[in-house]
């Protein structure tokens, strides 16, 4: 099975072949199987492990959008963690 590091990868994949799956390998460090693209969209989906914010669904803060400084860590959580 192909492994996929990249929602990009799992895009061209999908696009190339008419069947098949792909092994999805997020940032973190998990693993999902897909055998579609909205499969693999959700496999690489990240998800902040402090607030559960996500790439469609960020944090706001000082109006601000908030962003990734860990593969599950956004930065409006960086303090909340540390002080934790």
């Amino acid at each position: 099975m192909k492994r996929v590091y990249s929602l990009d990868e799992a895009r061209h994949f999908f696009l190339c072949n008419s069947s098949g799956s792909i092994m999805c390998v997020h940032p973190d460090g998990k693993e999902k199987e897909a055998e579609s693209f909205p499969e693999a969209e959700e496999a690489f989906k990240r998800k902040c492990r402090v607030c559960g914010c996500t790439d469609d669904r960020a944090c706001v803060t000082d109006g601000l959008a908030c962003s990734w400084v860990e593969a599950d860590l956004c930065s409006a959580c960086v303090m909340k963690e540390a002080n934790s």
